[in-house]
């Protein structure tokens, strides 16, 4: 039996928004699990490889041809071009090695789905990434919907000895430049 499921962007949607945040963070971290290796799977479409080096690589090129700053988010305003430069600083500064894990290029509260009994899923083409790069999209979303107050339940149910602050708010940079340039087609 399909279990009815509703896109947490719905405004109309009556729900607890520290329920929701606790929901959503616990979906994260179980979809995130143990780290996994590059796969090699010429089948396996849906599981390409994005370290964020890789990512900022992009992103950067990406925002070198384009004017303008960001347009929506707590980075709304900020040059885009600048705001590449040093967001790939900042991976550049990150340890090296760092786990992937099947998270959502471009993951916004439409692409997470809760039931009527509360039970979070996310939807849509995964690759092979940094953990942070979800966390920091989920943080974002929830706080635009429901206020800043719930990212401290998200974070506690993720595990937050599980969240590195300076890899989350290099993903955050990430994802608001992504928002405008474009993630890598996938």
């Amino acid at each position: 039996m399909s279990v009815e499921r509703f896109p947490l962007s719905d405004p109309a949607l009556p729900v607890d928004p520290e329920a929701v945040a606790r929901s959503l963070g616990a979906a994260l971290s179980s979809r995130h699990g143990a780290p996994h290796e590059r796969t090699a799977s010429a089948g396996d479409a849906d599981r390409s490889s994005w370290p964020l080096q890789d990512l900022a690589t992009h992103l950067l090129a990406a925002a070198q041809t384009k004017r303008g700053t960001v347009s929506t988010g707590p980075l709304e305003g900020r040059d885009l071009r600048a705001l590449a430069e040093s967001a790939r600083r900042a991976v550049d500064a990150l340890p090296p090695g760092r786990a992937l894990v099947p998270v959502r290029l471009g993951l916004t509260l439409d692409h997470c789905m809760i039931s009527t009994q509360g039970d979070v899923q996310i939807v849509g083409t995964t690759v092979l990434s940094d953990r942070h790069l979800d966390l920091a999209a989920a943080a974002i979303g929830v706080a635009l919907r429901f206020g800043s107050a719930v990212v401290a339940p998200l974070v506690d149910a993720y595990g937050e000895d599980h969240v590195e602050l300076l890899t989350l708010d290099t993903c955050q940079q990430l994802n608001a430049i992504a928002f405008d340039v474009g993630w890598p087609d996938v």
